[in-house]
């Protein structure tokens, strides 16, 4: 399962280095979600000046609450990709990709190492939510395999709601059979 410095190439021949979220890593996590525009954030709605949140994140990632990993280049963080709450049978998976950096077939890399991470470690399922407005994110995860299971209502620590669209993938054959024929209104 550990895995430090795996390369993922972007179409342009750029390479990113992927590696796990480490203590001391706060700042250029930070420093990440300082360098979303509006319409990234719109779609992960993260406070970049959250150094609380920011420390939790790096705290669950270090304690093995959660799998999380970071994309660099150049000394910098451009990606954030992850599983949260790993030891759980589904775990619920992540990704926020910086600007400059979309659009470069990152997505479907993390989204595979991710996946590949959850099945060597048994788990039955990975599932996630993306924005109703997101579908470009949406129709990247169908492709990859996730099934459309309906519409969720997330509750924020902010105490708002936000409906969101909830896929699964299935990782074991039980959970393929569960999601297999199961249709959910759009």
């Amino acid at each position: 399962m550990a895995m430090t410095g795996r390369e993922l190439h972007a179409k342009d021949g750029r390479v990113v280095v992927a590696r796990r979220l480490a203590a001391g890593d706060e700042q250029a996590l930070q420093a990440f979600y300082r360098s979303l525009s509006e319409k990234t954030l719109g779609f992960f709605p993260v406070d970049p000046e959250g150094v609380e949140a920011i420390a939790r994140q790096v705290e669950r990632a270090v304690s093995g609450e959660d799998l999380a990993y970071v994309a660099e280049h150049g000394g910098a963080v451009v990606a954030f990709f992850f599983l949260w709450n790993i030891r759980r049978p589904v775990p619920t998976l992540g990704i926020v990709i910086g600007d400059a950096w979309q659009d470069q077939g990152l997505g479907r890399q993390m989204l595979r190492l991710l996946l590949d991470e959850a099945r060597s470690l048994g788990r039955e399922a990975v599932e996630l939510t993306t924005m109703v407005h997101n579908d470009r994110a949406f129709h990247l995860y169908q492709r990859v395999g996730f099934r459309y299971v309906g519409r969720t209502t997330l509750h924020l620590g902010t105490g708002q709601t936000r409906v969101e669209r909830r896929l699964v993938y299935p990782l074991t054959p039980a959970s393929e059979a569960q999601f297999r024929h199961r249709r959910a209104a759009r």
